[in-house]
């Protein structure tokens, strides 16, 4: 059954909360320096503000899918909606760094399960199947769009308001939601042997993911420790005791036996690679804007905004590939447009060439767009009947660990690189090699307080190490997509089944 104009309100009605949660993720970001002087933050306190929604969203989004089977997706979406509305407002008007800290972690809950229960309602509003793929799209779009708005957004609320502004852009999204959406949103079907939520596995999830999301954040941010192994290496364990209960329970969790169908197990890798790609380039094209090519955060949004205009062309051309080709060639091209990207991406970085990076950035948008979401979209449509919302509490934790590995694997090896390559001139104090080793803009920095030969020498060192730590991000990333275009070859190249194909593997079977 075709969608008609009730159901492309809903699928709006949808988006609008997922949008302000990417907007508000990034645009906090540049608040950061206004609000640790307002409140007296510091920095440790600060990546607290930061990290702390993203802990809460890793070790709720799992358990979220299944909340939503049992007391129904529509409920959870509202009343999630409600309470991050409730949480930004705390933040906005925040007197201490304690009470922003807290009202954070709550709008990470409330994330959580904003981001299961509106991908599980977008697969309830479309009957067809194109139209369907359609709105896993657009849904999967919002948040990159979202994210890549944040700082233009962000930057220009600072300009005339004060810090919590930045924070408020959720609560008037929110109330569209609220305000529309019980009158337009259907209530997707549950299973009926959904009767409670098993309180030791919710338990176990939390200590897998969180433990395990922070050493990897920390990782990318200090490099390895003992504090990092441990939280690491404890919260692989406990994620192995969790994957041993969900394969002998009736009820599950997270049902992990899907993934012996070796399509839906390669879709789901994809997803959780294309994320972890485009988080980890993501992470370095900002900083090489405002650090090596020196433009102000404003701008370098504003030069961002092509690679907006890229995702949202992506998902108006994705459908209609999907339609017309076979999976096969529409993840090869997605691939092939991706890895491009990544060679101009390189060579941009290399070469100081910025109308080529923005070109590179565009083109890795798209094509991973195409990937993760033809992943997304396989992965939705292979749910049993009534489970969607623990297909997509998979799809939430692929995105959730990628974003993860993109910062900690890809970050790591970037910085890595950077302070490996990078030549400090003789005569410069200590304390301000340590400064220009850890970032470039802490390189920067220094160089503003030495004489004219050295820190040209600095910059000069500084910004090349980081273009080769950039160049070499990318390389990595378009090798992992041939990896990726290998895989669904090997697994799809001689079947015919269609991007909407049901998974045989039953929960409970």
């Amino acid at each position: 059954m075709k969608a008609g104009s009730r159901e492309w309100l809903a699928l709006l009605v949808v988006v609008s909360p997922v949008t302000a949660v990417a907007i508000g993720g990034t645009s906090l970001l540049l608040a950061l320096p206004q609000l640790s002087v307002d409140l007296g933050a510091s920095s440790t306190e600060q990546l607290w503000i930061v990290d702390i929604y993203a802990f809460m969203v890793a070790g709720f989004v799992a358990m979220m899918g299944a909340v939503g089977d049992w007391i129904g997706h529509k409920r959870l979406l509202l009343l999630s909606a409600t309470v991050y509305a409730g949480g930004s407002l705390i933040a906005a008007f925040s007197t201490s760094v304690g009470m922003l800290i807290a009202s954070r972690a709550l709008m990470g809950i409330a994330g959580a399960a904003l981001l299961s229960a509106t991908l599980t309602l977008v697969s309830a509003i479309f009957h067809d199947p194109h139209q369907r793929a359609v709105g896993i799209t657009v849904r999967a779009s919002a948040v990159l769009l979202g994210a890549a708005a944040g700082p233009v957004v962000g930057g220009i609320l600072l300009e005339w308001f004060w810090w919590g502004a930045v924070l408020m852009v959720g609560p008037v999204m929110v109330a569209f939601l609220l305000i529309i959406g019980p009158f337009v949103l259907p209530e997707p079907p549950s299973p009926a042997r959904r009767a409670r939520i098993d309180v030791v596995s919710a338990g176990l999830a939390l200590a897998a993911v969180l433990p395990t999301v922070y050493g990897l954040k920390q990782l990318a941010r200090d490099g390895w420790s003992l504090v990092v192994g441990v939280a690491i290496v404890g919260g692989l364990v406990f994620g192995l005791v969790f994957c041993v209960r969900q394969l002998n329970l009736r009820v599950p969790l997270l049902e992990l036996r899907w993934f012996r169908d070796r399509r839906f197990g390669a879709m789901s890798l994809i997803v959780l690679v294309g994320t972890t790609l485009l988080t980890g380039i993501s992470l370095f094209i900002p900083i090489y804007l405002q650090s090596v090519a020196d433009f102000t955060p404003m701008a370098a949004g504003l030069l961002l905004v092509p690679q907006s205009i890229a995702t949202v062309a992506s998902t108006l051309t994705l459908p209609r590939l999907a339609k017309r080709l076979r999976l096969l060639w529409v993840s090869g091209a997605g691939t092939a447009v991706a890895m491009v990207g990544c060679l101009l991406l390189a060579l941009g970085a290399l070469q100081a060439w910025i109308s080529v990076l923005i070109v590179g950035s565009m083109l890795i948008s798209m094509g991973v767009v195409w990937l993760t979401a033809l992943g997304t979209v396989f992965i939705m449509n292979a749910a049993p009947q009534g489970l969607a919302g623990t297909a997509s509490a998979i799809v939430s934790t692929n995105n959730t660990f990628g974003g993860a590995l993109g910062l900690a694997v890809l970050g790591s090896i970037g910085f890595g690189l950077y302070r490996a390559q990078l030549v400090v001139p003789a005569g410069i104090p200590a304390g301000a090699v340590t400064t220009a080793r850890e970032t470039v803009s802490g390189a920067n920095a220094v160089a503003q307080g030495l004489p004219a030969g050295p820190a040209a020498e600095l910059l000069g060192s500084a910004h090349s190490a980081f273009a080769q730590g950039m160049a070499v991000v990318s390389m990595i990333s378009a090798v992992l997509l041939i990896a990726c275009a290998v895989l669904v070859a090997v697994v799809f190249a001689k079947r015919r089944e269609p991007a909407n194909a049901r998974v045989e593997v039953v929960a409970g079977d």
